[in-house]
């Protein structure tokens, strides 16, 4: 038998999943170590960047497995979740000048 979803229970769904994806993707992005090599801005993530990943889609994985039974939301979870680390990374490296 599916779960019936509530059209409140959806927005919460949708703002958990994307809370989640936001956020993670911010603090991911205070991770990762960067800095200018021959001119190129070059970032590195940390140990605590990839489990940040693992965790990030571990619960959005089981989010969709128990609530949605599928994984038709993952690929949107992760172009949010790069968006977000990436627009934070750009900014770092604005603030620190490794941009031009």
């Amino acid at each position: 038998q599916r779960n019936v979803l509530t059209v409140r229970s959806m927005v919460v769904l949708v703002s958990v999943l994307l809370g989640d994806a936001v956020g993670l993707g911010v603090l991911r992005s205070y991770t990762v170590r960067l800095w200018r090599d021959d001119g190129v801005l070059v970032r590195r993530g940390t140990r605590l960047t990839v489990t940040l990943w693992l965790v990030g889609v571990a619960i959005h994985a089981t989010i969709d497995q128990t609530v949605l039974a599928g994984t038709s939301s993952l690929l949107l979870y992760l172009g949010v979740t790069w968006m977000a680390q990436r627009r934070v990374l750009l900014t770092r490296a604005s603030r620190a000048h490794l941009v031009e």
